[in-house]
Order: structure tokens, then sequence, then C-alpha cells
């Protein structure tokens, strides 16, 4: 739930075309966003799709196109995830609480909402918070499919991260 790193970026033909739209909507030309530390012909490259940039290359790029890491590396703005992990953080005090129904209405929203941002450790995290909340209402059957959900997202993940 850290920092964004290379696992999680998009495909190099989908950053070129981000970096290209951000780079002509301000005005540079391919020299003027690579100086001081890159070669125009290297952002072309990298416009094209031809080149995975690295981290080091996108932060550089982040700051000169005026945009975080995160949303350079994914399309997504930094923001939106943020809140969305405040939001699990709120559920849970709410689970906390005794208020099983409350929280599990936001825990439904917040998977929806990480869903749609395609964000995996949130979407198996709210549904660990939905089984939470299906295991203190007495809900057996819903809170097994809960887990067994957020265990099928996290398979690919090392142990660490899965337990």
């Amino acid at each position: 739930m850290g920092e964004f790193t290379g696992a999680f970026t998009d495909e190099p033909a989908e950053i070129g075309r981000r970096v290209q739209r951000l780079r002509t909507g301000l005005g540079l030309t391919q020299r003027q966003l690579a100086d001081p530390a890159y070669t125009p012909a290297y952002i072309s490259t990298l416009e094209s799709g031809k080149v995975r940039p690295s981290e080091t290359a996108l932060r550089f790029l982040a700051g000169r196109l005026g945009t975080s890491y995160e949303e350079l590396a994914t399309g997504r703005p930094a923001h939106l995830a943020t809140e969305l992990r405040l939001g699990l953080t709120d559920a849970q005090r709410a689970l906390a609480t005794g208020a099983a129904d409350e929280a599990a209405v936001r825990y439904r929203r917040l998977l929806t909402d990480a869903e749609h941002l395609d964000l995996t450790a949130e979407r198996a995290e709210a549904l660990l918070g939905l089984g939470d909340c299906a295991l203190e209402s007495g809900e057996l059957a819903d809170a097994i499919r809960h887990f067994e959900s957020a265990e099928g997202l996290l398979a690919g993940e090392p142990l660490p991260r899965r337990a």
C-alpha cells in the first residue's frame, strides 16, 4: 500500500502517449522536456512506446510536466488512491465501534471505487472488511465468499502481503 513502483505502471505505449499529451498540452518541445537530464531522442523513443522508462526518468518527467509520478506511471491521480485508503480506515473504525451495517455500506462503496481504479490491494482490503462485517452480523456464507475473493486477488502476492 506504500509508494507505487514499476510493477504497477502501465504499458510503455500508454505511458508514452500520456507523456506526449502532457508535453504538447504545456507547449513544450521534446528538447525542452528532456533538458538537462535526457536527450530529445530518448523522449521521442519514450513517447513512441519503444522503451519502458525507469522510475528515475518518470519522476524527472513528472516534475517537468507538473504531475505526480503515480499519475504519469498509472494514469490515476495520486489523491484518488489516498482518499480510498482514508475511506478504508474510516470503514474499519466504524466496524470497530460496532456499526457493522454502516461499515458494510462503506466497504461496498470503497470496493466499487477500488475496482474502478484497478487498485488490487485496496480491493482486497475492502473485501476483507466486508468479510469481517458479515462475520459480525452472523452471515458466515457471505463472510467466506468475501474472504475467498480477497484471497484470490492476492494469490500472486508474496506471503507477507497475503497474510
